[in-house]
């Protein structure tokens, strides 16, 4: 029986975003790719799954879109161009909602594991839903799990904003396009 690994790649599309649009999308497609890799590398023992979320806030609402959604990797086209950078940063709306999704789908799969990777260019502004102490309970509880999680982040102290959320993985990068792009070399390392 091959065990399932879950990508779930949450990602800022907030307007500070917006200069960093074709770097950004660069590396969601690399990362596909490096999942594709991946899959074939280990096609005997895994099967690779990827959810990739992007996040903003316009209207007084936070807009958390899943714009893949646990799909097999294998179906997926590394191809993704669906970005649009604009509004507010509803960080922590974005990860509890996405993050207590994923749980649902896969917490009776003893053969699952969870890859999460969080990109952002600033501080939580927006959520309405989620605080930083849940969404800290909740990342602690799934670690227990055997979740990992990294965050990628620029232009805030990147390390409190990951230690304030039990990340211990964290990359900060500089606020332009090569920053973000090695960023995203960084996570595939």
């Amino acid at each position: 029986m091959k065990s399932k690994v879950y990508n779930l790649i949450i990602v800022d599309e907030s307007g500070s975003m917006g200069h960093l649009r074709r770097a950004t999308l660069s590396g969601i497609n690399e990362t596909i790719s490096t999942i594709h890799s991946a899959e074939k590398e280990f096609a005997d023992t895994q099967e690779h799954y990827l959810t990739l979320v992007s996040f903003n806030a316009t209207s007084a609402l936070p807009e958390v879109r899943t714009l893949i959604d646990c799909r097999p990797a294998s179906e997926i086209k590394d191809d993704f161009s669906d970005y649009r950078p604009q509004g507010c940063t509803p960080l922590y709306d974005a990860m509890g909602l996405s993050l207590i999704r994923l749980h649902e789908k896969v917490k009776d799969d003893k053969s699952a594991s969870v890859v999460v990777t969080v990109l952002t260019d600033g501080l939580e502004n927006a959520s309405r839903e989620w605080r930083v102490g849940d969404l800290r309970r909740l990342i602690e509880q799934l670690k227990e799990e055997g979740w990992s999680f990294s965050y990628m982040g620029s232009a805030h102290d990147v390390k409190s904003v990951s230690d304030m959320l039990a990340i211990d993985n964290y990359v900060e990068f500089s606020h332009d396009d090569f920053g973000t792009r090695s960023s995203w070399s960084f996570e595939h390392s």
